[in-house]
C-alpha cells in the first residue's frame, strides 16, 4: 500500500512540476522564479505525503479485547453460598514481544463466583486496547480468596493464596486485527480450583486456579435431561455429572482428565435439566451421569460428544445428550 502511495505521490509530483515549469517559462518567468517555486511545491507535496501518514510507524493501529468471567457451576462442599476471588490485574502475552497489562473493570476485583453461574457473565477487562498480532497467553493475578459455607451457622473459611499474589499462566492462542474487537470468557471452576487444605489452626483451603479460556462467540453448551424415575430414593435426589476431555492433548481421554464436575438436585420434578456452559468446541468431551441410590453412585450415561457435532451447532443451540431424550436407569 505504502509503495503504491509513493508511485501515485511521483506520478502527480511530475506532472504537476511539468505544468509549473511549462506555464513559467511561457510567461517568460526567471530560471531563479522556478527554482523557488520548485522548491515551495516539493515542500508541500513531501508534508502532505508525511502528513497523511506515509512515514511508517504512524499506522500501526491497535484492536480491542475484552474479557468477561463465570462460573462452571461445579461441585462444592454442601451448603456453599460464596466462592470469593480477588483479582489484582490480568495481563496478556503477544508473540515475539512481551507482557501488556490491562485494565479491569475495578482494580482489584473481587466476584462472588456463585453470583455468575448458567451461562451467565461479569465483565472482568473491559475494552483493552492492543497492537495487531498473535497472542499466546493469559495471565491471572491472584491475590485473596474465601469460601462461605452455611451450615446452620454461617461461616467463612479463608483459602490459602500461595505467595503474595498468584500468577495463574493459560496457554491460548488469539490473533487481534487492525480496528478488530476480540471477546474472551475466563470459566472460573472453584471446583476444582478451591481443595482443602488441611492446615490445623490455618487456613481450611487451598486455591489452585483451573481456569478455561474460550473465545466467547464460539463456546459451546452440553444439555441433558434425566427421567425423574432414574433417580432412587426420597426427595430430594442427586446427581453427578462428570465431563473428561483430553487435557493432555495425547489422543486419549483419561477418567482422571477432568473438565468440570456438576452436582443436579432432583425435587419431585417430572425430569432435571443442567447444561454445561462454556465448552470448547474444537474438543472432544466424555459425559458420565451418575446417581445416588444412597450407597454409592450408579452409572446411568456413558456418552462420548465429538467436536465435529459441537461445530456443527448454530449459535446458541445446545448439544443435547442422549438425543434429546431423558436418561432413564
Amino acid at each position: 500500500m505504502e509503495q503504491f502511495a509513493l508511485t501515485i505521490l511521483g506520478t502527480l509530483f511530475a506532472s504537476l512540476s511539468q505544468v509549473l515549469f511549462g506555464k513559467m517559462f511561457s510567461e517568460g518567468g526567471s530560471f531563479m522564479k522556478t527554482s523557488l517555486s520548485f522548491v515551495i511545491f516539493s515542500g508541500i507535496i513531501l508534508m502532505l505525503f508525511f502528513g497523511c501518514g506515509g512515514g511508517g510507524d504512524s499506522g500501526v493501529g491497535s484492536g480491542t479485547l475484552s474479557i468477561d468471567i463465570t462460573d462452571a457451576m461445579s461441585m462444592l462442599p454442601d451448603g456453599t453460598t460464596e466462592v470469593n476471588v480477588t483479582i489484582e490485574a490480568v495481563f496478556v502475552h503477544k508473540k515475539g514481544g512481551g507482557w501488556v497489562e490491562c485494565d479491569l473493570i475495578e482494580q482489584p476485583f473481587t466476584v462472588n463466583l456463585l453470583d455468575w453461574q448458567s451461562g451467565n457473565t461479569t465483565v472482568l477487562v473491559p475494552d483493552c486496547q492492543l497492537e495487531p498480532g498473535d497472542y499466546t497467553k493469559v495471565r491471572f493475578s491472584i491475590s485473596d480468596a474465601n469460601i462461605v459455607i452455611d451450615q446452620n451457622a454461617e461461616t467463612v473459611h479463608c483459602v490459602k493464596v500461595p505467595s503474595d499474589s498468584l500468577k495463574t499462566d493459560k496457554n491460548f492462542n488469539f490473533e487481534v486485527e487492525n480496528g478488530g474487537f476480540v471477546a474472551l470468557t475466563a470459566d472460573f471452576d472453584p471446583g476444582q480450583s478451591i481443595v482443602e487444605a488441611g492446615e490445623p489452626g490455618g487456613c481450611s483451603y487451598l486455591i489452585k486456579p483451573v481456569i478455561h479460556l474460550l473465545l466467547t462467540h464460539k463456546a459451546a453448551t452440553i444439555c441433558g435431561s434425566i427421567a425423574e424415575d432414574t433417580f432412587v430414593g426420597d426427595s430430594p435426589q442427586e446427581g453427578v455429572v462428570t465431563v473428561t476431555w483430553d487435557e493432555n492433548s495425547d489422543g486419549s481421554i483419561d477418567e482422571s482428565e477432568i473438565y468440570t464436575h456438576v452436582k443436579v438436585v432432583n425435587i419431585n420434578e417430572p425430569t432435571t435439566d443442567f447444561c454445561i456452559f462454556w465448552v470448547d468446541p474444537n474438543e472432544d468431551f466424555n459425559v458420565v451421569v451418575e446417581v445416588d441410590d444412597g450407597d454409592e453412585l450408579i452409572e446411568v450415561l456413558d456418552e462420548l460428544v465429538y467436536s465435529r457435532d459441537l461445530l456443527e451447532l448454530s449459535k446458541g443451540e445446545p448439544f443435547r445428550l442422549n438425543g434429546g431424550d431423558p436418561i432413564y436407569q
